[in-house]
């Protein structure tokens, strides 16, 4: 905003992060990054062939297998998580911001119809990305911001995500705190 520049940011909500991990591309993604060998068996072990059931009062599902997902509750699901995003920035020219399953997105330009097309652009990208890892965005709860210190000027756009208009918001509430487009 000191230099004059328009910033787009998008606030992503992403569905069941931890229950969707694709267990086959984090084990690759681990390999990617130098955990090999005993190491990567060891969290292909811990990872396949998990089961589960569910209780309720008195009553107990039979035991299912799970097929994807990191455990919940743990302290490897969130770090497991993280190294399964840690590629999203490479995606795309957007400057992400991740915490967990927290995931914001952000953009500057200084023409407003510049902005427009290279948001447009860097979410299909980033979308692509998601489906390509197996995660689901809830697009109708996914909004977006624009933050500028132009005032008269009109930053109203358009942009969707899979066919998906997202909507725009003037605050919102990310991390615990409210920030809205006036950063005030």
């Amino acid at each position: 905003m000191d230099k004059g520049k328009t910033t787009c940011a998008i606030f992503l909500d992403l569905s069941k992060v931890l229950d969707t991990v694709d267990n086959k591309i984090l084990l690759h993604k681990l390999m990617y990054y130098g955990i090999r060998g005993k190491q990567n068996s060891f969290f292909e072990s811990y990872l396949t062939n998990r089961k589960q059931c569910t209780k309720v009062n008195n009553y107990s599902s039979s035991f299912q297998t799970i097929k994807c997902g990191v455990p919940q509750g743990s302290v490897m699901g969130p770090l497991l998580f993280l190294i399964y995003v840690n590629d999203l920035p490479c995606a795309s020219s957007f400057q992400p911001k991740l915490f967990a399953d927290d995931t914001s997105l952000h953009l500057s330009h200084k023409d407003i119809k510049m902005l427009q097309l290279n948001v447009q652009n860097e979410l299909d990208k980033v979308d692509t990305w998601m489906r390509s890892n197996r995660l689901s965005i809830n697009y109708n709860k996914t909004a977006y911001m624009i933050l500028t210190s132009t005032r008269s000027q009109n930053c109203n756009f358009e942009i969707s995500m899979n066919g998906v208009r997202i909507q725009q918001t003037d605050s919102i509430k990310n991390l615990g705190v409210i920030i809205d487009n006036k950063l005030s």
